[in-house]
């Protein structure tokens, strides 16, 4: 298994993705983090299996909402840079 390490600005999309969920319905969110957190449960055991965006940065996407997450693998460790919405492109701040 690899670790996942989520970077400051994946964290702050979480909680800008939070703010946003919360303000509609908290159940919403409570299925987003579910939907989340198995997309990363499966990071962390299979991390090659998703393509590449663009140079060592690989994108998973959630099924159930419309978000990707930009990773990259490190040795025995997944490292995410931004959540971000389909819409929203910050390629500019994934290193």
């Amino acid at each position: 298994m690899y670790n996942i390490d989520i970077q400051d600005d994946a964290r702050d999309d979480m909680k800008e993705i939070e703010l946003y969920y919360k303000s509609i319905n908290a159940a919403i969110f409570e299925s987003f983090k579910k939907e989340l957190y198995r997309i990363l449960d499966l990071l962390s055991t299979f991390p090659l299996s998703f393509q590449f965006a663009y140079k060592n940065i690989r994108v998973a996407y959630l099924q159930k909402f419309s978000y990707i997450i930009y990773y990259e693998v490190r040795e025995k460790e997944v490292v995410v840079h931004a959540i971000l919405h389909t819409s929203q492109e910050r390629s500019e701040d994934i290193k």
